[in-house]
């Protein structure tokens, strides 16, 4: 019996499978096309990190790492020590009589805000930071050492008439002086000073309005830590030559 001639070509299964492979590629495509990479899941996120620290990896590797995924991990591991910390003085954060959590962390627009509020942060008419806050701004400074993101330290105060012996001239000048605890206790931490900018808002800026007890007033003696996702190199002008002085007339008196 004359055997049967192999036909020629591939079998047509293989022609289907090389379809279907071509359909799923472009599927997969298209979903990565319509991610949104700006603002990732939170879960997700933090499920990458764990891998990164895992294989020892800090951030982003590669040649063309993204620098707004480097500031999402460095915000997944600041909520970690805020949401650790009030777990630790659970009971102290939660002061009868005052609204909403004494630490707290939310992202915004361009960046993160960080706040210390209450009667565990500082007493009344005091700049000085209570041991449990210090320890918490301590903690802030070692995870943001090394970056170069700028920050601003936003201290305020209640509108309650300060003591005659008091430092202070009103409550901005003692606002002003909050922040800059704050701030060097960031600073000692490893925290560029120059990346970081103090400012003062006085009592105009309360988070419980119509306070008019110690408890209610507590909350509104703060600080507001805010971690930009820019960077000081975005806000240094371009040198001026010696030229330039030189061709520049001068006045004379």
């Amino acid at each position: 019996m004359a055997k049967k001639k192999a036909e020629d070509g591939a079998p047509m299964w293989v022609v289907t499978y090389g379809d279907m492979m071509s359909l799923l590629l472009c599927f997969f495509i298209m979903l990565a096309a319509l991610a949104n990479f700006d603002n990732p899941n939170p879960k997700l996120a933090a499920a990458l990190e764990s891998i990164r620290e895992a294989l020892g990896m800090t951030g982003q590797s590669g040649k063309l790492a993204d620098p707004s995924w480097d500031f999402q991990s460095m915000l997944r591991k600041l909520e970690t020590i805020v949401k650790t910390h009030r777990l630790k003085h659970l009971g102290q954060a939660d002061a009868k009589g005052v609204e909403g959590k004494q630490f707290t962390i939310r992202q915004i627009r361009d960046g993160a805000e960080i706040t210390l509020g209450g009667p565990i942060t500082f007493s009344r008419s005091s700049a000085e930071l209570q041991p449990a806050a210090e320890a918490l701004v301590e903690q802030l400074a070692g995870t943001l050492a090394g970056h170069l993101n700028k920050i601003e330290v936003r201290g305020h105060a209640t509108p309650e008439p300060l003591p005659p012996d008091s430092p202070y001239r009103d409550p901005m000048d003692l606002s002003v002086a909050r922040a800059r605890s704050v701030a060097d206790v960031l600073i000692a931490g490893g925290i560029n000073p120059r990346t970081i900018r103090i400012v003062g808002v006085g009592s105009n800026e309360p988070v419980v309005r119509q306070a008019y007890v110690q408890d209610r007033m507590a909350a509104n003696r703060r600080v507001e830590v805010v971690v930009r996702e820019s960077v000081i190199s975005e806000f240094e002008g371009e040198p001026i030559s010696a030229e330039v002085f030189e061709s520049t007339p001068t006045s004379t008196p």
